[in-house]
């Protein structure tokens, strides 16, 4: 594949992915409680960069007052959060080498569970209420570390081997 065509699908792909996030955005905050059609939410947007074209009226201060102050930061905070976990997703497959490593497969879950079954069974949580959580980073981390530490010994040819060990 050129150069030129790659960097076109990319971008196309891209388009298409953002084209998919914003009908999914637009679609799930017309859905709840509180009725509101997909032209009440379009026309929150426009009222938002445009004021002058889409007049305010009673009923579409009702609706924009639900978008922007319940559903839109929910729906935010869902996107940013599963941009984060993609990240950290590929993060892990690139750093152990392994296209198949996630927290379950490699033990890190595993070691953060432990990490909070010993805070929990040694009654840490008496000192505060992120104590469980604090060690099931720790214990988390730990088990990265060690893992990648046991990921380095394994030659590259033998990285999915990493799986069983």
């Amino acid at each position: 594949m050129s150069s030129d065509r790659r960097v076109r699908t990319v971008w196309l792909v891209g388009l298409g992915l953002f084209a998919t996030l914003l009908t999914a955005v637009i679609v799930s905050a017309s859905v709840g409680q509180f009725s509101a059609t997909i032209s009440d939410v379009i026309g929150s947007f426009g009222r938002v960069l445009s004021p002058s074209l889409f007049p305010v009226t009673e009923e579409t201060e009702v609706v924009d007052r639900t978008l922007w102050n319940v559903r839109f930061p929910r729906m935010v905070m869902g996107v940013v959060v599963g941009a984060a976990l993609g990240v950290a997703g590929a993060l892990t497959q690139s750093l152990f080498g392994n296209p198949l490593a996630e927290p379950g497969v490699i033990g890190i879950t595993s070691g953060a569970s432990v990490g909070a079954a010993i805070s929990i069974v040694i009654g840490a949580s008496t000192f505060g209420i992120l104590t469980t959580p604090a060690f099931a980073f720790v214990f988390g981390l730990g088990t990265a570390l060690l893992v990648w530490s046991v990921a380095q010994r394994i030659p590259t040819q033998r990285a999915i081997s990493l799986l069983l060990v």
